[in-house]
Parts: C-alpha cells; sequence; structure tokens
C-alpha cells in the first residue's frame, strides 16, 4: 500500500475508497453492497462475507488498526457507508456518473478476476454485463 494512504487515515470515508479501489473494480463495486453489521435494506446483493472479512483484515493491516478500540466500530460504520454511498453515486438515474477513483496505474486491482466474484456477478438475470448489451 502506498504511504501516502496512511495521511487519509484521519478521514475513514477516503481511506476505505482508496483501499477498496486497490481490491475491487467499479462494476464490482456498484454490484456488491459492503455490510458492516446490519444496515438498511439494499437491492444490491452483498458482498460475501468471507469478503468482507478479508476486506477488514486488509483494512486493519492497512492501518486502522491503529484507531482506538473504542472508536473503531464507528470507524468503520463509516467507511462503509462511505464505500455503498460512492457506489449508489456512480449510478445515480440511469446514467454513469463521474466519481473519484484511486486506482494507481500499473497496478491490478487486486479481486478483478476473483471467479467467485465474477460468478455472482453473472448469476444476476442468468447473463453478463456484456451479453446484455
Amino acid at each position: 500500500m502506498p504511504e501516502h494512504y496512511l495521511k487519509h487515515l484521519s478521514a475513514p470515508v477516503t481511506f476505505g475508497r482508496m483501499v477498496a479501489d486497490l481490491l475491487l473494480n467499479k462494476e464490482q463495486q456498484q454490484f456488491f453492497k459492503m455490510v458492516f453489521r446490519s444496515q438498511r435494506a439494499s437491492n444490491r446483493r452483498p458482498m460475501p462475507a468471507k469478503y468482507i472479512r478479508r476486506m477488514r483484515a486488509i483494512l486493519e493491516y492497512a492501518g486502522a488498526s491503529v484507531i482506538q478500540e473504542e472508536e473503531r466500530d464507528e470507524y468503520m460504520a463509516c467507511l462503509y457507508a462511505g464505500l455503498n454511498d460512492r457506489s449508489l453515486n456512480m449510478k445515480k438515474s440511469g446514467r454513469s456518473r463521474n466519481v473519484r477513483m484511486y486506482i494507481i496505474d500499473g497496478l491490478k486491482i487486486y479481486w478483478e478476476d476473483e471467479m467467485e466474484l465474477l460468478e455472482l456477478m453473472k448469476e444476476k438475470d442468468g447473463t453478463t454485463e456484456a451479453e446484455s448489451r
């Protein structure tokens, strides 16, 4: 993880989005809801639990573990809400919107080719996004 990401630890929304962009591409972020504890209902499929656990471990390893324990749940809830808000804003009112993505040129998105996630995305309507166009 780039060192300059650490300066964003005090802003959980930005920090979470930066880490998420290293793990998931834009389409994956739009398709899956990032669940942290109980959150309001959504028509998006929740990210599989094992990926949520891995993501939380990665977030903590990347720096979130320095947040005081009594504040960590609130920090993570804010972080996950920020991830979900951005993904909802990516496609609002049926048209694509330009949102800030923290992509690093030349660095492969870690879970972009993860077969389990790709299969879950294909299950939606039984087709892939490319086939439905």
